[in-house]
């Protein structure tokens, strides 16, 4: 190979590794819950399904999606040569969402009787209790990605 086509060769690398770190997860995923779906009754595992639904929707507003800005700012700051600008919004983007996502996890914890009394499924108050911590966790998950 040519100087000229290593573009294209790191490309296509960098596409592999993607791809299989995508099907070992989508794997990994699967097995989990061949794996639940065996070890649990179709009420635990429902009742789980459920609780983590109710999470990841929370979690969706809750992180206020501000590991969009990441994306679009730091990038254009890198290549401005502002590197002071970009540390600011990094730093910005993460207190920001780790403090709101936090406020949604305890919002959750004080109001999970009332959610469980509205799904009528008398479990999901234990479920949202640790599933809750997942809304912090996964904004800190989707600001570092």
């Amino acid at each position: 190979m040519g100087d000229d086509d290593s573009g294209v060769s790191t490309l296509a690398t960098q596409g592999g590794i993607g791809l299989l770190g995508n099907i070992i997860g989508k794997l990994l995923g699967f097995l989990f819950v061949a794996i639940a779906t065996r070890l649990t009754s179709p009420s635990e595992y429902g009742t789980f399904v459920l609780g983590l639904s109710i999470v990841m929707f929370i979690q969706g507003f809750a992180s206020l999606s501000i590991h969009r800005s990441l994306d679009y700012f730091v990038p254009k700051y890198l290549r401005e040569s502002s590197y002071g600008k970009a540390k600011k919004t990094l730093q910005n983007a993460f207190i920001i969402g780790i403090v709101s996502s936090t406020v949604a996890a305890i919002l959750l914890i004080i109001f999970r009787d009332h959610i469980t009394r509205l799904f009528e499924e008398p479990q999901l108050a234990f479920v949202l209790l640790f599933l809750s911590l997942l809304i912090p966790i996964q904004t800190a998950n989707k600001l570092l990605l």
